[in-house]
């Protein structure tokens, strides 16, 4: 039937990400956060701390599948692409450029609330030297998960190491659990 059926090999379904807090300065500030997402060097991260026969490098919605974009189409966007293998440096210069427009022209400090546990510790360690490029400073704070989920709700943090799980791998189950207002982290941030 494959003139009438597609099937898709739906790969890792977990989505690690540096959280930020949009209530609370300096991430209130649209170009604080755009600037984070250009700065952050994504392949270190999955060289990291992929699963090599799971992982591919992709935004939430993967890679390939009928609902995500391609591998080439995800590698040249800014904040993903590389240059000789190392991040490129117009995105750095743009993420330095944008925290210059926020006010922030030599970067801010700011406090990383890190549940200790999966590998969030050492997934902070990575945003710190990452962030460093650009100015900014994290000061990383170890709690433990159920006061972490505590301070999410009440808004008492500012950026942090976190994932999300998806048990269904499909767009709006993603999307929904994710950005939508009424999904799980989007209350939270």
């Amino acid at each position: 039937a494959k003139d009438i059926l597609r099937i898709d090999y739906l790969k890792n379904a977990v989505i690690f990400f540096f959280f930020m807090n949009t209530k609370v300065k300096p991430f209130d500030n649209p170009k604080v956060r755009q600037a984070v997402n250009l700065a952050l060097d994504r392949h270190a991260l999955l060289e990291t701390f992929g699963v090599p026969e799971l992982d591919s490098l992709g935004p939430p919605l993967g890679v390939g599948l009928w609902f995500s974009r391609t591998a080439d189409s995800i590698a040249s966007l800014p904040g993903w692409r590389q240059l000789e293998g190392k991040k490129h440096p117009e995105d750095l210069a743009k993420a330095k450029a944008l925290l210059a427009e926020a006010g922030h022209p030599n970067g801010f400090k700011a406090k990383m609330m890190v549940k200790a546990v999966l590998e969030f510790p050492d997934q902070a360690v990575l945003y710190k030297e990452q962030l460093k490029k650009i100015g900014i400073e994290l000061d990383i704070q170890l709690v433990d998960a159920a006061t972490g989920f505590q301070r999410y709700l009440s808004g008492d943090w500012v950026c942090a190491a976190q994932a999300s799980g998806n048990f269904v791998v499909q767009p709006d189950a993603i999307l929904g659990r994710v950005w939508m207002p009424n999904g799980s982290w989007a209350r939270y941030a």
